[in-house]
């Protein structure tokens, strides 16, 4: 038996030894991408080329500058450096926001390496938990209890911003 890959339906098919189509039994009707990794499984030789899957360096270069450049801001921001007395009283950001996504972040940063180093384990699924949780109690936090949140802060006296 041989594992062909038909381009046209972009369908795994067995096939006999002879390699008739007509005879052929779909296994796969996913696309090239999943069959990519299933490649190596195959026998025949019939797949050649084989697509990367993977992210573009120059796109993943960016994402870690922009990632790096908004953590640095709230940090100045949290530290209230001179940066932060650079901007307008009104339009400084809540110091409880960018501390909560701030956490955020860092959750993500622990699930994300996780996730990579430790496929399929206990404490990879526990951190993925724990993201969902993270990510529930500040978007609620962001939507609908923000105005809650800033009245308890004033009246323990607190700056907002």
């Amino acid at each position: 038996m041989h594992y062909n890959f038909c381009r046209i339906h972009k369908t795994l098919r067995v096939t006999p030894r002879n390699g008739s189509w007509s005879n052929g039994q779909a296994v796969d009707s996913r696309g090239y991408r999943e069959f990519a990794t299933r490649a190596d499984l195959s026998t025949s030789g019939a797949v050649q080329k084989k697509e990367k899957l993977g992210m573009n360096p120059t796109i993943a270069l960016m994402l870690i500058v922009l990632a790096v450049l908004a953590v640095s801001i709230s940090i100045l921001l949290l530290l209230r450096r001179s940066f932060y007395h650079c901007l307008n009283p009104e339009s400084r950001p809540r110091r409880w926001m960018l501390f909560s996504l701030l956490v955020l972040f860092g959750v993500f940063l622990l699930w994300l390496v996780l996730r990579f180093l430790l496929p399929q384990t206990v404490i990879a699924r526990l951190a993925a938990f724990v993201f969902g949780i993270t990510f529930f109690v500040v978007g609620m936090a962001l939507k609908w209890f923000a105005p809650l949140i800033d009245r308890a802060i004033k009246r323990r006296g607190w700056p907002l911003r």
